[in-house]
Formats: C-alpha cells, sequence, structure tokens
C-alpha cells in the first residue's frame, strides 16, 4: 500500500504540476450568470438581460434613482413615465458615461430560466448593468435597472454573478445589486 501511495504522490509532483496549470495568467474567464426575480423573500430564477461595459480604465457612467413617497399599486406603477437610462439600456444596450459619450455594451447576454448560462469573457474590469428585458407582460419588473463593478479575475473556477430584481413599486431607474441572499452569496 506504501508503494502505491508512493508511486501516485511521485507521478502527481512530476506530471501533475506543469505550465499548463498556472491559472493566475489567463486572459479569459468563464463566469456563471443566474437571474433572479421575486418579492417577500421568494424568488424563483428569470430573464434577465446583463450588459457588460468597459471599467478597465475608471470610465464612470450615469445613472439615476427614484425613490417614492409611498409603495403605489400596480396600476399606478404601470403609468410612471419610463426612465431614459432604462429606455436607452433595453432598446440600444447603450449608456451615457459621465463625460457625455454614449457607448453600447461590450457585451450582453440573457439569463435564462432553466438553467445558468455560462460565458467565457476577457479577464478585466466591468460595470455591469441587469434588467428585466420585457416592457409589455409583466410590468411589475419593469423600469429598473441594477448596476454593479465587477472585476473579472483569472481563475481555475468558472466566477458567478447573481443579480436579483426584487417587486418594489416605491423604486425604479437605478436600484441596489441584490445578490442571491438565500443562497449565501
Amino acid at each position: 500500500m506504501k508503494k502505491i501511495i508512493f508511486i501516485i504522490s511521485f507521478a502527481f509532483i512530476f506530471f501533475g504540476c506543469g505550465k499548463n496549470d498556472d491559472y493566475s495568467k489567463k486572459d479569459k474567464q468563464e463566469l456563471w450568470l443566474d437571474g433572479y426575480t421575486g418579492f417577500y423573500g421568494r424568488y424563483e430564477r428569470d430573464r434577465l438581460c446583463f450588459l457588460f461595459f468597459s471599467a478597465n480604465n475608471g470610465e464612470e457612467y450615469i445613472t439615476k434613482s427614484y425613490v417614492l413617497d409611498k409603495e403605489l399599486s400596480y396600476y399606478e406603477y404601470t403609468k410612471l413615465a419610463e426612465d431614459d437610462i432604462y429606455a436607452r439600456l433595453i432598446d440600444e444596450e447603450s449608456i451615457q458615461k459621465k463625460d457625455g459619450t454614449i457607448v453600447k455594451a461590450k457585451y450582453s447576454f440573457l439569463s435564462k430560466t432553466e438553467k445558468t448560462v455560462e460565458v467565457v469573457l476577457p479577464v478585466g474590469k466591468y460595470f455591469v448593468v441587469a434588467f428585466y428585458p420585457d416592457r409589455g407582460y409583466r410590468r411589475d419588473y419593469w423600469n429598473k435597472y441594477a448596476t454593479l463593478n465587477y472585476t473579472l479575475e483569472s481563475r481555475y473556477n468558472p466566477q458567478s454573478l447573481t443579480c436579483a430584481i426584487p417587486l418594489d413599486y416605491s423604486k425604479y431607474g437605478c436600484i441596489t445589486w441584490e445578490y442571491n441572499r438565500w443562497n449565501g452569496y
């Protein structure tokens, strides 16, 4: 038994550690995306659009948040004017930088209701925007977007990025990026 352990250890030391095992210098990284919608702690996997904008050079983007004095009814909420930033995100997949230029997302992905979406992106810093991509049906999650400054690092295992858009008729525009708290994120 000791011989077998010695042989396995010897083989692992000499054959298991090569230059190909250095994952600290990868230029692309796997990323798992999950989107959720819901309310009162009950969230379900749903379709969210994830837009990735460059943030490698310290770019800053314009966002606006609106907090109402009271929570509106569904009918009142659907009668609000559409936020212009949300409209640009959903229509053009673009956003305005603080210097006034409008930039299109470098990458765009749609999460799925049935499984995690697996993507590969260049390692770097991103300004990520997530929103529910449908104006018409289910306007509960309409007119809201969440933002996050995110660093995608070179790692052996995929990184995970999760966003939850809550049902809340007292806020719209840029809302707080909510993680999948019920799973410990």
